[in-house]
């Protein structure tokens, strides 16, 4: 029996992550947790943070997700989220740019619905730039 447990990372949009891995950690409504083979079923809610993909002992790939839920099973982990970005994938220039962009539009708004929309879009950018390693 391979000591393999499958992990899925799935937006509104798309599947970003469908692969069999040897561990996740997740960031937890309740304090991150780890997820093995042949874990316990477990619904829980998450927190914005970092999704941590263990192999060979070792962290090999990091998901920054905004919240959402985790679904466990003895196979593996459903991870639904709004939005998610795959930390090596990311550009920081980009990324500082769609800050700025918003940053810029902050004060415009004369409707309270795009404010926020513009103010959580801030907030999860600022996020993002936190993890992003230069």
């Amino acid at each position: 029996m391979e000591n393999k447990t499958k992990l899925e990372v799935i937006t509104p949009t798309q599947t970003m992550i469908n692969e069999e891995v040897e561990m996740v950690v997740v960031p937890g409504s309740e304090g991150h947790f780890g997820v093995l083979p042949l874990h316990a079923h477990t619904l829980s809610t998450l927190d914005r943070g970092i999704v941590t993909v263990y192999e060979n002992n070792d962290a090999s790939n990091e998901i920054i997700i905004d919240g959402g839920i985790a679904d466990v099973t003895p196979q593996g982990c459903s991870i639904l989220v709004e939005r998610a970005e795959i930390v090596k994938s990311l550009d920081k220039n980009e990324i500082e740019k769609k800050y700025q962009f918003h940053k810029d539009k902050e004060n415009s708004f004369e409707n309270p619905i795009e404010e926020k929309a513009n103010n959580d879009e801030l907030k999860w950018l600022e996020f993002v730039l936190e993890q992003v390693k230069n």
